[in-house]
């Protein structure tokens, strides 16, 4: 995997860096990032070639289950809802990929939406016997549950996303727009409600926005996208080139990327929509193979596309670097759709999910970046 292409001039000729070292303690070490602060801010401005590789499996989840949602809190990272098996179990792994024992929430629950506040990780509504739910379970970096303020409206499957110790739930079925934004203290507000998402469309938390991205209402595929700021002002980005649903995105250096998914002619998408983190779109790019229900993984330096649904689950793995140059070349160990997918730690993880023979599973998969 290629990484930030540098050039140095050399008698008079711009000649590519293939390798940097600095002597450290009498030493030559291998440098694998170089910065340079750029009008204030610090630009990544040379990276070492960089390759994904599997590390081996985590200790698995609960139960088989696939669609779950992730948050996180101090060393912790948390699955849970999801279709299927235990739907009160909370999975948590620190980031040694120890896990912990089994947290319950309030009551069970399946399709719930997560997202991180400063000092939580955030669980709140979905679906169980009596409809859906507007319960919120919130779980300290001490892994303590306290029960926070119920959502302005239930919602089964509502997106989270976060932005300046905000956790931020919105959408979901049958509640459309309403966004309920918990504090550091866990005390509710509701911003200005998402344009028409609905649900089913990807999120993703910048250092300047928490974004929410395509998705569905029943037949009517969207393609707009609402942000909003660390006030929680919001505001609209540029809308994405295709409406589709079950996209996925991910964060890789100065860009945002939202690939796959189900557009509305009823076909997998292999489209990726590209971003600047002031999201200004750039002009698309594609994926090898047109897949629903993708896993995305954000490592520093490398944004994973793995997986996903084109009849039957795939192995198929596209990682863009820092210049969004790609790289299909990997695949995944087993072919996994519906997976979750997020990076803790040192490690890309992916979570459950359903396997070539459409069954959900139980399996943790671990990746390294490096």
């Amino acid at each position: 995997m290629a990484g930030i292409e540098t050039k140095v001039k050399v008698n008079g000729s711009w000649k590519s860096v293939v390798e940097v070292k600095a002597k450290v303690g009498g030493s030559w070490k291998l440098v694998t990032t170089i910065y340079r602060k750029i009008s204030g801010s610090w630009k990544e401005i040379y990276s070492a070639a960089k390759e994904l590789s599997y590390y081996g499996t985590a200790p698995s989840l609960s139960d088989i289950r696939h669609s779950q949602s992730v948050a996180k809190v101090g060393n912790y990272v948390m699955f849970g809802g999801g279709y299927s098996g235990n739907k009160g179990d909370i999975d948590t792994y620190n980031k040694s990929l120890v896990k912990s024992s089994n947290i319950m929430t309030d009551e069970w629950k399946e399709r719930v939406g997560a997202a991180s506040s400063a000092y939580h990780a955030i669980f709140a509504g979905g679906k169980n016997y009596n409809g859906s739910r507007g319960s919120v379970d919130c779980f300290s970096s001490s892994l303590a549950r306290t029960t926070g303020t119920v959502l302005y409206n239930s919602a089964i499957e509502p997106m989270g996303a976060s932005i300046n110790g905000y956790a931020l739930i919105a959408g979901g079925d049958p509640d459309y727009s309403t966004v309920n934004a918990y504090s550091s203290t866990l005390v509710r507000t509701n911003p200005t409600a998402l344009t028409v998402i609905g649900f089913e469309g990807a999120t993703i938390s910048t250092s300047t926005h928490a974004i929410f991205a395509g998705g569905a209402i029943y037949d009517t595929y969207h393609d707009k996208i609402d942000m909003y700021s660390s006030s929680l002002v919001k505001s609209s980005g540029t809308v994405l080139s295709v409406a589709r649903k079950n996209l996925r995105a991910a964060t890789v250096g100065n860009y945002i990327i939202f690939a796959g998914g189900y557009n509305s002619s009823n076909n997998e998408s292999n489209v990726v929509d590209i971003y600047t983190l002031y999201m200004v779109r750039q002009t698309p790019t594609t994926l090898p193979l047109a897949v629903n229900y993708p896993a995305a993984m954000s490592f520093p330096g490398g944004a994973v596309i793995a997986g996903g649904f084109k009849a039957g689950a795939k192995t198929n793995t596209t990682v863009f670097n820092a210049s969004l140059v790609k790289d299909n070349s990997f695949a995944l160990p087993t072919a996994i759709e519906r997976g979750t997918g997020t990076v803790h730690g040192n490690y890309g993880l992916i979570a459950g999910g359903v396997n070539l023979r459409g069954d959900a599973v139980n399996t943790v998969y671990a990746f390294e970046y490096k």
